[in-house]
Protein backbone atom coordinates (compact mmCIF):
# COMPACT_ATOMS: atom_id res chain seq x y z
CA UNK A 1 0.00 0.00 0.00
CA UNK A 2 1.65 3.33 -0.79
CA UNK A 3 1.89 5.55 2.27
CA UNK A 4 0.10 8.68 2.40
CA UNK A 5 2.69 11.63 2.47
CA UNK A 6 3.07 14.38 4.07
CA UNK A 7 4.07 17.19 1.41
CA UNK A 8 5.45 19.73 3.58
CA UNK A 9 8.98 19.23 3.25
CA UNK A 10 11.36 18.41 0.81
CA UNK A 11 13.89 15.35 0.02
CA UNK A 12 17.37 15.85 -0.66
CA UNK A 13 19.33 12.76 -1.60
CA UNK A 14 23.16 12.86 -0.53
CA UNK A 15 24.83 10.20 -2.96
CA UNK A 16 28.30 9.41 -1.27
CA UNK A 17 30.72 8.12 -4.88
CA UNK A 18 34.24 7.96 -2.87
CA UNK A 19 34.90 4.13 -2.53
CA UNK A 20 37.56 2.59 -4.26
CA UNK A 21 35.96 -1.20 -5.29
CA UNK A 22 39.04 -3.33 -4.89
CA UNK A 23 36.61 -6.34 -4.56
CA UNK A 24 36.08 -5.97 -7.76
CA UNK A 25 39.36 -5.46 -9.36
CA UNK A 26 40.45 -5.99 -11.96
CA UNK A 27 37.19 -4.03 -13.98
CA UNK A 28 37.50 -1.67 -10.91
CA UNK A 29 40.38 0.26 -10.03
CA UNK A 30 41.32 3.27 -7.62
CA UNK A 31 41.33 5.90 -10.53
CA UNK A 32 38.17 4.54 -12.00
CA UNK A 33 36.16 2.23 -9.41
CA UNK A 34 33.32 0.37 -9.42
CA UNK A 35 30.59 3.45 -9.57
CA UNK A 36 31.64 4.70 -12.63
CA UNK A 37 31.15 1.43 -14.03
CA UNK A 38 28.35 -0.19 -16.13
CA UNK A 39 28.33 -3.94 -14.13
CA UNK A 40 24.72 -4.99 -14.13
CA UNK A 41 23.07 -2.47 -15.87
CA UNK A 42 23.58 -0.03 -19.43
CA UNK A 43 23.73 2.64 -17.24
CA UNK A 44 26.41 2.85 -14.06
CA UNK A 45 26.29 2.13 -10.39
CA UNK A 46 26.17 5.74 -9.80
CA UNK A 47 23.62 6.60 -12.46
CA UNK A 48 21.58 3.77 -11.55
CA UNK A 49 20.96 5.35 -7.99
CA UNK A 50 20.72 8.85 -9.51
CA UNK A 51 17.33 7.53 -11.59
CA UNK A 52 16.13 5.40 -9.14
CA UNK A 53 15.29 8.80 -6.92
CA UNK A 54 12.84 10.02 -9.92
CA UNK A 55 9.91 7.72 -8.23
CA UNK A 56 10.23 9.79 -5.25
CA UNK A 57 8.02 13.18 -4.21
CA UNK A 58 9.43 16.25 -3.22
CA UNK A 59 12.87 15.56 -4.48
CA UNK A 60 15.99 18.13 -4.93
CA UNK A 61 18.54 17.37 -7.18
CA UNK A 62 21.13 15.29 -5.63
CA UNK A 63 24.45 16.11 -4.14
CA UNK A 64 27.46 14.25 -4.71
CA UNK A 65 30.29 13.39 -2.31
CA UNK A 66 33.73 12.24 -4.14
CA UNK A 67 36.96 11.87 -4.35
CA UNK A 68 38.91 14.76 -6.58
CA UNK A 69 40.22 12.20 -8.85
CA UNK A 70 36.85 11.60 -9.92
CA UNK A 71 34.32 14.77 -10.16
CA UNK A 72 34.70 14.80 -14.12
CA UNK A 73 33.23 11.34 -14.33
CA UNK A 74 30.65 12.34 -11.52
CA UNK A 75 30.07 15.49 -13.58
CA UNK A 76 29.53 13.94 -16.93
CA UNK A 77 27.75 10.58 -16.43
CA UNK A 78 25.22 13.14 -14.25
CA UNK A 79 24.97 15.18 -17.38
CA UNK A 80 24.58 12.00 -18.97
CA UNK A 81 21.16 11.02 -17.92
CA UNK A 82 19.80 14.94 -17.73
CA UNK A 83 21.54 16.02 -14.73
CA UNK A 84 22.92 19.02 -16.33
CA UNK A 85 24.18 21.27 -13.18
CA UNK A 86 24.77 18.19 -9.62
CA UNK A 87 26.00 19.95 -7.14
CA UNK A 88 28.93 17.82 -6.16
CA UNK A 89 31.41 18.35 -3.24
CA UNK A 90 35.06 17.24 -3.73
CA UNK A 91 37.03 15.40 -1.36
CA UNK A 92 41.01 16.04 -2.08
CA UNK A 93 41.09 13.14 0.38
CA UNK A 94 38.64 10.51 2.06
CA UNK A 95 37.45 10.70 6.07
CA UNK A 96 34.90 8.36 5.78
CA UNK A 97 30.91 8.82 5.95
CA UNK A 98 30.40 10.96 8.92
CA UNK A 99 32.69 14.01 7.36
CA UNK A 100 30.87 13.54 3.48
CA UNK A 101 27.45 13.87 5.16
CA UNK A 102 28.24 16.45 7.52
CA UNK A 103 29.30 18.59 4.58
CA UNK A 104 26.62 17.89 2.48
CA UNK A 105 24.18 18.27 5.23
CA UNK A 106 25.22 21.63 5.72
CA UNK A 107 25.15 22.53 2.04
CA UNK A 108 21.87 21.18 1.97
CA UNK A 109 21.14 23.68 4.94
CA UNK A 110 22.11 26.81 3.34
CA UNK A 111 18.47 26.46 1.13
CA UNK A 112 16.19 24.66 3.93
CA UNK A 113 15.89 21.64 6.35
CA UNK A 114 14.84 19.33 4.04
CA UNK A 115 15.03 16.00 4.66
CA UNK A 116 18.46 14.03 4.12
CA UNK A 117 18.30 10.34 2.21
CA UNK A 118 21.69 9.51 2.32
CA UNK A 119 22.76 6.82 -0.19
CA UNK A 120 26.12 4.50 -1.41
CA UNK A 121 26.41 5.03 -5.35
CA UNK A 122 27.04 1.33 -5.39
CA UNK A 123 24.27 -0.70 -4.57
CA UNK A 124 21.50 -2.49 -6.63
CA UNK A 125 17.99 -2.09 -6.06
CA UNK A 126 15.27 -4.09 -8.27
CA UNK A 127 11.87 -2.58 -7.34
CA UNK A 128 11.95 0.72 -7.45
CA UNK A 129 8.49 1.61 -6.73
CA UNK A 130 8.75 -0.58 -3.75
CA UNK A 131 12.30 1.58 -2.68
CA UNK A 132 10.34 4.70 -3.01
CA UNK A 133 7.53 3.77 -1.00
CA UNK A 134 10.33 2.88 1.94
CA UNK A 135 11.89 6.61 1.16
CA UNK A 136 8.36 7.76 1.79
CA UNK A 137 7.33 5.84 4.67
CA UNK A 138 10.99 6.56 6.55
CA UNK A 139 10.97 10.63 5.61
CA UNK A 140 7.40 11.00 6.92
CA UNK A 141 9.02 9.32 10.45
CA UNK A 142 11.93 11.28 10.38
CA UNK A 143 10.04 14.51 9.89
CA UNK A 144 8.97 14.30 13.15
CA UNK A 145 12.63 14.12 14.47
CA UNK A 146 13.98 10.24 14.05
CA UNK A 147 17.00 8.89 12.67
CA UNK A 148 16.11 6.04 10.12
CA UNK A 149 17.91 3.22 9.23
CA UNK A 150 16.99 1.06 6.03
CA UNK A 151 16.91 -2.28 6.86
CA UNK A 152 16.54 -5.53 4.66
CA UNK A 153 15.01 -8.89 5.33
CA UNK A 154 17.99 -11.04 4.72
CA UNK A 155 17.91 -13.82 1.91
CA UNK A 156 20.59 -15.70 2.99
CA UNK A 157 23.35 -15.76 5.41
CA UNK A 158 25.65 -13.12 4.47
CA UNK A 159 28.31 -13.11 6.36
CA UNK A 160 29.96 -9.77 4.08
CA UNK A 161 26.94 -7.49 5.75
CA UNK A 162 26.44 -5.59 8.57
CA UNK A 163 23.14 -6.66 10.80
CA UNK A 164 20.79 -4.83 12.85
CA UNK A 165 18.77 -6.56 15.64
CA UNK A 166 15.63 -5.04 15.43
CA UNK A 167 11.80 -5.65 17.62
CA UNK A 168 8.41 -5.01 17.35
CA UNK A 169 6.72 -1.46 17.79
CA UNK A 170 3.31 -0.38 18.81
CA UNK A 171 3.89 1.71 15.23
CA UNK A 172 3.46 -0.62 12.64
CA UNK A 173 5.54 1.78 10.43
CA UNK A 174 8.62 1.54 12.02
CA UNK A 175 10.59 -1.32 13.88
CA UNK A 176 12.90 -0.49 17.39
CA UNK A 177 16.16 -0.48 17.34
CA UNK A 178 18.42 -2.81 19.46
CA UNK A 179 22.10 -2.75 18.24
CA UNK A 180 24.17 -3.21 15.27
CA UNK A 181 26.28 -6.23 14.53
CA UNK A 182 29.37 -6.47 12.75
CA UNK A 183 30.16 -8.74 10.03
CA UNK A 184 29.23 -12.44 11.28
CA UNK A 185 30.40 -15.82 11.31
CA UNK A 186 28.14 -18.05 8.68
CA UNK A 187 27.24 -19.86 12.23
CA UNK A 188 25.93 -16.89 13.51
CA UNK A 189 24.45 -15.50 10.43
CA UNK A 190 22.57 -18.54 10.21
CA UNK A 191 21.16 -18.10 13.70
CA UNK A 192 20.35 -14.47 12.73
CA UNK A 193 17.96 -15.65 10.07
CA UNK A 194 16.27 -18.38 12.05
CA UNK A 195 15.60 -16.08 15.03
CA UNK A 196 13.76 -13.80 12.46
CA UNK A 197 15.06 -10.60 14.66
CA UNK A 198 17.91 -9.35 12.19
CA UNK A 199 17.61 -7.29 9.03
CA UNK A 200 20.85 -6.53 6.81
CA UNK A 201 21.76 -2.68 7.25
CA UNK A 202 21.87 -1.63 3.91
CA UNK A 203 23.51 1.69 4.76
CA UNK A 204 20.46 3.89 3.47
CA UNK A 205 19.94 6.52 6.15
CA UNK A 206 16.87 9.34 6.51
CA UNK A 207 16.51 11.89 8.62
CA UNK A 208 16.32 15.75 9.41
CA UNK A 209 19.22 17.35 8.19
CA UNK A 210 18.60 19.98 11.22
CA UNK A 211 18.30 17.06 14.16
CA UNK A 212 21.30 15.14 12.42
CA UNK A 213 23.61 18.69 12.68
CA UNK A 214 22.35 18.85 16.35
CA UNK A 215 23.61 14.83 17.29
CA UNK A 216 26.99 15.39 15.51
CA UNK A 217 27.40 18.84 17.37
CA UNK A 218 26.46 16.86 21.06
CA UNK A 219 28.84 13.52 19.51
CA UNK A 220 31.21 14.99 17.46
CA UNK A 221 31.65 18.83 18.41
CA UNK A 222 35.09 19.09 16.27
CA UNK A 223 34.03 17.45 13.22
CA UNK A 224 31.11 19.86 12.90
CA UNK A 225 33.21 22.76 13.75
CA UNK A 226 36.07 22.21 10.91
CA UNK A 227 33.40 20.82 8.58
CA UNK A 228 31.43 23.92 9.09
CA UNK A 229 34.59 26.02 8.13
CA UNK A 230 35.92 23.97 5.01
CA UNK A 231 32.58 24.42 3.43
CA UNK A 232 32.34 27.97 4.94
CA UNK A 233 35.68 28.98 2.85
CA UNK A 234 35.07 26.36 0.09
CA UNK A 235 35.90 27.20 -3.35
CA UNK A 236 32.58 27.25 -5.97
CA UNK A 237 33.60 27.05 -9.57
CA UNK A 238 30.08 26.11 -11.70
CA UNK A 239 28.50 22.91 -9.92
CA UNK A 240 31.97 21.91 -7.85
CA UNK A 241 32.58 22.78 -4.37
CA UNK A 242 35.58 22.23 -3.40
CA UNK A 243 35.95 22.65 0.89
CA UNK A 244 39.19 24.60 2.63
CA UNK A 245 41.76 21.70 2.71
CA UNK A 246 43.28 23.20 5.48
CA UNK A 247 40.44 22.69 7.72
CA UNK A 248 38.64 19.22 6.18
CA UNK A 249 42.52 17.59 6.51
CA UNK A 250 42.16 17.87 10.35
CA UNK A 251 38.65 16.16 10.31
CA UNK A 252 39.26 12.56 12.02
CA UNK A 253 38.09 10.05 9.97
CA UNK A 254 35.19 8.62 11.19
CA UNK A 255 31.58 6.37 10.03
CA UNK A 256 28.54 7.90 11.13
CA UNK A 257 27.58 4.45 12.61
CA UNK A 258 30.14 4.47 15.07
CA UNK A 259 30.46 8.35 16.10
CA UNK A 260 26.48 9.19 15.81
CA UNK A 261 24.19 6.14 15.71
CA UNK A 262 25.93 3.77 17.98
CA UNK A 263 25.45 7.01 20.41
CA UNK A 264 22.02 8.47 20.06
CA UNK A 265 18.39 7.05 20.95
CA UNK A 266 16.81 8.51 18.52
CA UNK A 267 16.96 5.77 16.12
CA UNK A 268 14.18 3.79 14.19
CA UNK A 269 14.17 1.29 11.69
CA UNK A 270 11.94 1.03 8.36
CA UNK A 271 12.03 -2.14 6.55
CA UNK A 272 13.47 -1.29 2.86
CA UNK A 273 10.66 -3.68 0.71
CA UNK A 274 12.71 -4.27 -2.31
CA UNK A 275 15.39 -6.51 -3.66
CA UNK A 276 18.97 -5.22 -2.21
CA UNK A 277 22.64 -5.90 -2.66
CA UNK A 278 25.72 -3.82 -1.95
CA UNK A 279 27.80 -4.91 -4.74
CA UNK A 280 31.04 -5.30 -2.74
CA UNK A 281 32.53 -8.24 -4.28
CA UNK A 282 32.47 -10.86 -7.50
CA UNK A 283 30.74 -13.15 -5.21
CA UNK A 284 27.50 -10.55 -4.56
CA UNK A 285 27.57 -10.00 -8.52
CA UNK A 286 27.38 -13.18 -9.76
CA UNK A 287 24.39 -14.00 -6.92
CA UNK A 288 22.53 -10.95 -8.40
CA UNK A 289 23.23 -11.62 -11.83
CA UNK A 290 20.33 -13.72 -14.00
CA UNK A 291 22.09 -17.37 -14.89
CA UNK A 292 21.42 -19.42 -17.95
CA UNK A 293 20.70 -23.26 -17.64
CA UNK A 294 23.97 -24.22 -16.60
CA UNK A 295 24.11 -21.64 -13.60
CA UNK A 296 26.27 -19.18 -15.30
CA UNK A 297 26.94 -15.47 -16.14
CA UNK A 298 28.26 -15.02 -19.00
CA UNK A 299 29.22 -11.62 -21.15
CA UNK A 300 31.10 -10.88 -24.09
CA UNK A 301 33.04 -13.39 -26.18
CA UNK A 302 33.01 -16.48 -23.68
CA UNK A 303 32.92 -20.02 -25.31
CA UNK A 304 32.28 -22.25 -22.33
CA UNK A 305 32.34 -26.24 -22.45
CA UNK A 306 31.43 -28.19 -19.43
CA UNK A 307 31.26 -25.23 -16.80
CA UNK A 308 29.31 -24.72 -14.21
CA UNK A 309 28.17 -22.23 -11.75
CA UNK A 310 30.72 -19.21 -12.26
CA UNK A 311 30.57 -15.60 -13.28
CA UNK A 312 32.13 -15.20 -16.71
CA UNK A 313 33.38 -11.45 -18.00
CA UNK A 314 34.96 -11.76 -21.23
CA UNK A 315 34.94 -8.12 -22.95
CA UNK A 316 38.50 -8.04 -24.01
CA UNK A 317 38.56 -10.97 -26.41
CA UNK A 318 37.80 -14.21 -27.05
CA UNK A 319 38.09 -16.86 -23.39
CA UNK A 320 37.29 -20.44 -23.48
CA UNK A 321 36.59 -21.85 -20.38
CA UNK A 322 36.80 -26.07 -20.31
CA UNK A 323 35.74 -28.49 -17.68
CA UNK A 324 35.79 -25.92 -14.65
CA UNK A 325 33.08 -24.80 -12.00
CA UNK A 326 32.37 -21.58 -8.79
CA UNK A 327 34.72 -19.74 -10.60
CA UNK A 328 35.13 -15.57 -11.43
CA UNK A 329 36.87 -15.37 -14.03
CA UNK A 330 37.32 -11.72 -15.64
CA UNK A 331 39.43 -10.66 -18.13
CA UNK A 332 40.57 -7.19 -18.88
CA UNK A 333 43.14 -6.01 -21.36
CA UNK A 334 46.56 -5.98 -18.92
CA UNK A 335 44.66 -8.32 -16.58
CA UNK A 336 43.00 -11.48 -16.11
CA UNK A 337 41.57 -12.83 -12.38
CA UNK A 338 40.72 -16.43 -12.21
CA UNK A 339 39.19 -17.08 -8.22
CA UNK A 340 37.10 -19.49 -6.38
CA UNK A 341 34.00 -17.85 -5.66
CA UNK A 342 34.40 -18.52 -1.99
CA UNK A 343 38.11 -16.85 -2.08
CA UNK A 344 37.34 -13.79 -4.30
CA UNK A 345 38.02 -11.32 -1.02
CA UNK A 346 41.35 -12.27 -1.21
CA UNK A 347 41.79 -9.57 -3.72
CA UNK A 348 42.29 -6.60 -1.55
CA UNK A 349 45.55 -8.60 -0.22
CA UNK A 350 46.25 -9.57 -3.69
CA UNK A 351 46.65 -5.71 -4.59
CA UNK A 352 47.99 -4.34 -1.35
CA UNK A 353 51.20 -6.80 -2.36
CA UNK A 354 51.03 -5.48 -5.86
CA UNK A 355 50.64 -1.95 -4.86
CA UNK A 356 53.35 -1.68 -2.27
CA UNK A 357 56.18 -2.91 -5.67
CA UNK A 358 54.98 -0.28 -7.60
CA UNK A 359 52.62 -1.55 -10.44
CA UNK A 360 49.95 0.47 -11.38
CA UNK A 361 47.08 -2.37 -12.57
CA UNK A 362 45.81 -1.80 -9.01
CA UNK A 363 45.06 1.64 -9.59
CA UNK A 364 44.77 2.41 -13.59
CA UNK A 365 43.53 0.71 -16.92
CA UNK A 366 45.32 1.27 -20.31
CA UNK A 367 42.05 2.83 -20.95
CA UNK A 368 42.17 5.90 -19.13
CA UNK A 369 38.32 8.35 -18.97
CA UNK A 370 39.34 12.56 -19.07
CA UNK A 371 36.64 15.40 -19.55
CA UNK A 372 37.87 15.44 -22.93
CA UNK A 373 37.16 12.07 -23.79
CA UNK A 374 39.79 8.70 -23.13
CA UNK A 375 42.85 7.46 -23.98
CA UNK A 376 44.24 4.20 -24.35
CA UNK A 377 47.82 2.75 -24.21
CA UNK A 378 48.26 -0.06 -27.47
CA UNK A 379 52.09 -0.28 -27.13
CA UNK A 380 54.66 0.47 -24.89
CA UNK A 381 58.85 -0.11 -24.43
CA UNK A 382 61.80 1.73 -23.70
CA UNK A 383 61.55 5.21 -24.27
CA UNK A 384 57.95 5.36 -26.01
CA UNK A 385 54.48 4.69 -25.78
CA UNK A 386 51.46 5.00 -28.49
CA UNK A 387 48.05 5.85 -27.54
CA UNK A 388 45.08 6.10 -28.96
CA UNK A 389 43.19 9.32 -28.50
CA UNK A 390 39.34 9.88 -28.42
CA UNK A 391 38.56 13.53 -28.31
CA UNK A 392 34.84 14.47 -27.64
CA UNK A 393 32.67 17.06 -29.67
CA UNK A 394 33.75 20.46 -28.71
CA UNK A 395 35.80 19.34 -26.15
CA UNK A 396 39.79 20.12 -25.73
CA UNK A 397 43.02 19.35 -23.46
CA UNK A 398 44.75 21.88 -21.18
CA UNK A 399 46.91 23.89 -22.55
CA UNK A 400 50.06 22.13 -21.76
CA UNK A 401 53.64 21.32 -22.26
CA UNK A 402 56.25 18.73 -21.11
CA UNK A 403 59.36 18.84 -19.61
CA UNK A 404 60.67 15.02 -20.76
CA UNK A 405 59.06 13.64 -23.38
CA UNK A 406 58.18 14.96 -27.14
CA UNK A 407 55.10 13.38 -29.10
CA UNK A 408 53.98 12.98 -32.44
CA UNK A 409 49.98 13.53 -33.44
CA UNK A 410 48.34 11.69 -36.31
CA UNK A 411 44.81 11.96 -37.27
CA UNK A 412 42.97 8.95 -37.75
CA UNK A 413 39.43 10.02 -38.14
CA UNK A 414 37.86 13.53 -37.62
CA UNK A 415 39.19 16.77 -38.04
CA UNK A 416 41.52 18.51 -34.94
CA UNK A 417 42.79 21.50 -34.26
CA UNK A 418 45.94 21.78 -32.78
CA UNK A 419 47.92 24.86 -30.85
CA UNK A 420 51.68 25.06 -31.13
CA UNK A 421 54.05 27.81 -29.83
CA UNK A 422 50.65 30.55 -30.57
CA UNK A 423 49.85 28.98 -33.83
CA UNK A 424 46.52 27.04 -34.68
CA UNK A 425 46.81 24.44 -37.03
CA UNK A 426 43.57 22.31 -38.33
CA UNK A 427 44.89 18.41 -38.96
CA UNK A 428 42.22 16.32 -41.37
CA UNK A 429 41.98 11.94 -41.57
CA UNK A 430 45.93 11.15 -41.86
CA UNK A 431 47.26 14.55 -41.04
CA UNK A 432 49.87 14.88 -38.63
CA UNK A 433 52.30 17.30 -36.27
CA UNK A 434 55.49 16.84 -33.89
CA UNK A 435 54.95 18.67 -30.64
CA UNK A 436 59.12 18.82 -29.42
CA UNK A 437 59.89 18.76 -25.57
CA UNK A 438 58.97 22.13 -23.91
CA UNK A 439 56.71 23.32 -26.18
CA UNK A 440 53.26 24.50 -24.96
CA UNK A 441 50.53 22.95 -26.76
CA UNK A 442 47.06 22.37 -26.77
CA UNK A 443 44.68 20.22 -28.85
CA UNK A 444 40.83 20.78 -29.59
CA UNK A 445 37.57 19.14 -31.30
CA UNK A 446 35.96 22.38 -32.61
CA UNK A 447 33.56 19.92 -34.26
CA UNK A 448 30.45 18.16 -33.71
CA UNK A 449 31.70 14.53 -34.31
CA UNK A 450 34.47 12.48 -32.32
CA UNK A 451 38.26 12.90 -33.14
CA UNK A 452 40.43 9.58 -33.30
CA UNK A 453 44.36 10.08 -33.38
CA UNK A 454 47.43 8.33 -32.52
CA UNK A 455 49.96 10.00 -29.99
CA UNK A 456 53.67 8.55 -30.73
CA UNK A 457 55.35 9.42 -27.21
CA UNK A 458 59.42 9.71 -27.06
CA UNK A 459 61.64 10.28 -23.75
CA UNK A 460 63.24 9.02 -20.87
CA UNK A 461 60.20 9.64 -19.08
CA UNK A 462 56.63 8.87 -19.62
CA UNK A 463 54.54 8.66 -17.25
CA UNK A 464 51.13 11.16 -16.62
CA UNK A 465 52.86 13.41 -13.98
CA UNK A 466 55.04 15.57 -16.70
CA UNK A 467 52.56 17.84 -16.99
CA UNK A 468 52.72 21.23 -17.06
CA UNK A 469 48.91 22.64 -17.29
CA UNK A 470 48.83 26.84 -18.22
CA UNK A 471 44.88 26.71 -18.83
CA UNK A 472 42.41 23.95 -18.17
CA UNK A 473 38.21 24.79 -18.97
CA UNK A 474 38.17 21.43 -16.35
CA UNK A 475 39.59 23.39 -13.38
CA UNK A 476 42.93 21.07 -13.17
CA UNK A 477 45.15 23.69 -13.66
Amino acid sequence: MTPKLQLTYKITPVILAGGSGKRLWPLSREKYPKQYLSIVSKNTLLQDTILRLRGIKNVNSPIVVCNIEHRSFVNQQCQDIGYDQPRIIIEEEGRNTLPAITLATLESLNEEDSIILVLSSDHLLKNNEAFSNSIHSASDIAAEGSIILLGVEPSYPHTGYGYIKVSESHNKNFLKFEKFIEKPTLRDAKSYISQGKFLWNSGIFVFKASEIIKEIREHEPETLELASYSLKNAIRKDNFIFPDNSFFKKIRSNSIDYAIFENTKNIKVVELNSEWSDLGTWDSIFETSDKDKNGNYIIGDAHCINTQNSYINATNHMLVSIGVEDLIIVDTADATLVASKNQSDEIVKFLSKIKSSGRKENSTHLKVYRPWGFFEILENGKNFQVKKLHIKPHSKLSLQSHNKRSEHWVVVDGQATVTRDKCNHTLNSGGSIEIPIGTIHRLENLTNDPVEMIEVQIGQYLDEDDITRYADIYGRD
